[in-house]
């Protein structure tokens, strides 16, 4: 299922008309939009899509809800991985397994290579070495030092020449460089989506 809203901008009054379909008139001046030849609607990328779609790729989502209905900048975080038929695999309490895709349908992905078919082997072995693992069981499991995030800095760093294999020193480090800069648009696509569904559109003025 495609999760996409198709919010859309159009140019008028000297603003940023956000809409989920362009109006009849403009909300401003409520001049008849057909009437004006200038307008052209811009599609606003989705930054979310399906982790099935995203072979060997690391994949985030909230740990409870979904982005676009109930997400806020203090929600957990629940990180995972595509191996490279697209099954995602992600530690827990219940420990290291393989999710149900209809759980990651609105995620946002993260790759780590810029092409991945000379490395899919490599990344599906050392995933595969790991399910193997005593260190990634649900015994092991602890929310605060022995957790998903935990799981992912070391299958990053058990992969030759990942991108970003420099970030996977410490938690902290990783998130500032590698999940929050996606974090923070997608914040600005979950902040649009929400004032036009409040309102019905949502009217930026240009300076």
């Amino acid at each position: 299922m495609n999760r996409d809203p198709g919010l859309i901008c159009f140019k008028h009054c000297k603003s940023d008309v956000f809409v989920f379909s362009l109006p009849e008139k403009c909300p401003e001046c409520e001049l008849v939009l057909s009437s004006d030849i200038e307008i052209t609607p811009v599609r606003i990328p989705f930054p979310f899509s399906r982790a099935s779609q995203h072979p060997c790729s690391l994949v985030l989502r909230p740990t409870n809800g979904d982005f676009l209905r109930s997400y806020s900048n203090n929600a957990d975080l629940h990180i995972g991985v595509t191996n490279s038929k697209g099954q995602i695999f992600s530690y827990d309490e219940d420990g290291l397994k393989r999710e149900p895709s209809e759980d990651w349908n609105e995620c946002l992905s993260i790759q780590c290579f810029e092409t991945f078919t000379l490395i899919e082997d490599i990344w599906d072995g050392v995933l595969e070495m790991l399910l193997k693992s005593d260190d990634w069981t649900s015994k092991r499991y602890h929310e605060d030092t022995h957790n998903c995030y935990t799981f992912i800095l070391h299958f990053l760093g058990k992969l030759p020449h990942c991108n970003l294999q420099s970030f996977t020193s410490d938690r902290k480090t990783f998130c500032e460089k590698v999940l929050i800069p996606q974090t923070v648009t997608a914040g600005k696509y979950i902040s649009l989506f929400r004032r036009v569904s409040d309102k019905g559109c949502y009217v930026k003025k240009l300076s």
